[in-house]
């Protein structure tokens, strides 16, 4: 297994993300980076990409995982499967796809590439990848590179 500094072709700094760079998202986003060759913008929000109005009223922005503005492109990395087991989904969830949805509508309307990621694609043991980066490479170029220009 070879380390993700090891596998990446492209001799650009890794991103740290917006907290968490031992994550698995983090991760997964940072070779989808190596892949398109440039840094993407992490946890951005569109203006326009909203969730429904709490009890005030007011509609929070909806991000997506990673963005790069140059390429009209976007990824969403997902621990498990892309959309859950409705049959035993639970309030929370069944939001979570229903934002799922509507990013994926929005971003389409804008003309914006979605790239959409399950750790299910990857090398893993339950929802927990296994970092094994030359074989998640291989998964995630034709992935990302469908997406861009």
């Amino acid at each position: 297994m070879r380390s993700l500094r090891e596998a990446k072709g492209l001799d650009i700094p890794l991103s740290t993300g917006p907290i968490r760079v031992n994550s698995d998202e983090h991760y997964v986003l940072s070779l989808c980076e190596q892949i398109v060759g440039r840094r993407a913008l992490r946890e951005f929000a569109f203006d326009w990409l909203r969730a429904d109005p709490d009890a005030r009223g007011t509609r929070r922005k909806l991000p997506v995982d990673a963005y790069w503005p140059e390429f009209a492109a976007a990824a969403q990395y997902y621990a498990g499967p892309i959309i859950p087991d409705l049959a035993t989904a639970s309030e929370r969830t069944l939001q979570r796809i229903a934002y799922d949805q509507r990013r994926r509508t929005e971003l389409a309307r804008y003309r914006i590439e979605l790239v959409e990621i399950s750790s299910e694609q990857l090398a893993h043991r339950g929802t927990k990848l296994l970092r094994d980066a030359e074989h998640d490479i291989s998964v995630l170029r034709p992935l990302v590179e469908a997406a861009l220009p």
